[in-house]
Parts: C-alpha cells; structure tokens; sequence
C-alpha cells in the first residue's frame, strides 16, 4: 500500500521499520528450480523509466556486435564466424582449439610444427566442440 498526498507512491513505512532495510520479492525460481513468470513480470512491470531506459540500451549494446557482424556478412558474403578485427588470428586459435577439442576430447599445442599430445582441457572449448561436433 502506498501513501498518495502529493501524488508521488510511497511504501508506507511502519514506526521503527527501517525502509532502506526492507526485502522485496526476489524469488524468481520456485522450489523445483523453474523461473516463475509471474513474479519476474511482477518484476519487470516495477522499472522506473529511467531503469527501462538503461535496460533497453544495455540490451542494444550486448547485440550490436552481433548485429554488425550479421550484416558485414550479408553484405560481402562468408561465414559469420566471429572473428573480425585486429586480432583475428587470436580468435581463430580459439575456434582451432574448440575443433581439437570436439575430435580429441582435449586440444593440443597448434602454435608447434610437430605433433604434441592433447593435454589441454579447458571446459569451455570441450562442451564447445562437443556441441559443434554434435550439430
């Protein structure tokens, strides 16, 4: 419930109840782990104009990378892999590790000419190449 006298809503405060202290419903995940919708809708309908502004540019921002690579390829062609920029090379060795990972189990050394033994496990590129692999 909330106090109207100047138009603007208010938690009405009880005497010695400290509002900076109080815990607002946060529970978005039920007792068997599924996300309840009601409450994140209760949530989401609860964002200041100026929290749903800054939510709307995060969110733009996270995707405009995505956005831009999606457009470089469907302008000159190729296979959106990600790894435009000055570091290239870099991310490319990312995507040979994932690939290693995916066949072998684990990645080995590329950056040598002879062989090295696949010793390499970071969980990342082995769930990575286990789905590319899959897919």
């Amino acid at each position: 419930m909330a106090n109207q006298t100047d138009g603007l809503a208010r938690p009405m405060t009880l005497r010695g109840h400290n509002p900076a202290a109080e815990v607002y419903d946060t529970d978005l995940v039920d007792g068997i782990g599924r996300l309840n919708l009601r409450t994140l809708a209760r949530s989401a309908a609860q964002l200041s104009r100026r929290q749903a502004l800054a939510l709307i540019v995060l969110a733009l921002w996270a995707v405009l990378p995505l956005a831009v690579l999606v457009v470089r390829v469907a302008e000159h062609g190729g296979v959106l892999t990600g790894t435009y920029g000055t570091d290239a090379f870099d991310q490319m060795q990312y995507l040979a590790w994932i690939r290693d990972a995916g066949m072998h189990g684990l990645a080995s050394n590329l950056w040598q000419i002879s062989t090295t033994p696949h010793d390499y496990l970071q969980p990342m590129y082995f769930f990575s190449g286990v789905l590319g692999d899959w897919a």
